[in-house]
């Protein structure tokens, strides 16, 4: 899975821990439903593109797929979390009214008489893979998206780090507390 999360964040020049918080709040919600990994890993980058291609900066895009994830992982998209994503992901809007065949307004509708389900989204989602990633890849990257994926390298780098040399209580003390060393 965290393979899935790094490439996908990459491929998509999204934060890392957005993307894995969608990944894995999005796994919860589907593990009933019989999605695999791979077809979760499709629907993840599908949200991460509608943001690209949406304009969303990384910040906007982060704060928006955390509230998807949210909405998604408590058994349906409504409320904040819909209006979340229908203000700052004007693409992944579109893409759910076109998918139930509705207009906005009918899509909030859907969304506060509970329709909005995981079960009735990722179908939607993983379809929209394929055309979302042909999009993105002819997009040119902007500033924000190159710091976005300089940020995510060095969480890489450190996760690499850690899992080479461990972490120490101390060691995460003194981070919090520059210039003390130890407890």
């Amino acid at each position: 899975a965290m393979r899935d999360i790094k490439t996908i964040a990459r491929l998509t020049r999204s934060d890392i821990k957005a993307t894995g918080d969608v990944y894995t709040k999005m796994a919860i919600a589907t593990k009933d439903l019989g999605v695999n990994q791979e077809e979760l890993a499709k629907a993840t980058a599908a949200v991460n593109n509608t943001f690209l291609l949406s304009g969303a900066s990384s910040i906007e895009a982060a704060n928006s797929a955390r509230q998807l994830a949210q909405g998604l992982a408590a058994g349906r998209l409504n409320g904040d979390e819909l209006r979340s994503v229908m203000e700052n992901n004007t693409v992944l809007a579109g893409m759910l009214a076109e998918g139930f065949a509705k207009t906005g307004g009918q899509l909030k509708q859907m969304g506060a008489d509970g329709l909005l389900t995981a079960e009735k989204i990722m179908p939607i989602l993983i379809k929209a893979f394929d055309s979302t990633s042909k999009c993105v890849g002819t997009m040119n990257m902007t500033v924000d998206q190159a710091k976005t994926l300089m940020g995510n390298r060095f969480v890489e780098l450190a996760d690499t780090a850690n899992q080479s040399f461990g972490s120490t209580p101390q060691g995460e003390k003194s981070w919090e507390k520059p210039g003390k060393r130890g407890p």
